[in-house]
């Protein structure tokens, strides 16, 4: 097992660009819906999309994605997993 000296202080950003600024971001962990919170900040500049966990643990770990919908119709940006 290692030790991860950054457990707990560091900050990860994920951030995606798309072209039309008009639709809805959401961020999904392990299928669960991401809400707005004090450790999970949602952003959106312009056509920058973000997703920023604070202080990073190791239950932050798992399958994160991102769906882009526009007029009802749902785009997977993309997916990965965060592994420690």
């Amino acid at each position: 097992m290692y030790a991860l000296s950054f457990l707990g202080e560091a900050m990860v950003v994920f951030e995606a660009e798309i072209s039309k600024g008009h639709g809805v971001t959401k961020w999904y962990k392990n299928g669960t819906e991401i809400k707005d919170n004090n450790r999970f900040k949602l952003k959106i500049d312009g056509k920058k999309q973000r997703l920023e966990i604070v202080k990073v643990w190791e239950a932050d770990a798992g399958e994160y994605k991102e769906f882009f919908i526009w007029q009802g119709f749902f785009f997977q940006l993309f997916s990965f997993k965060f592994v420690f």
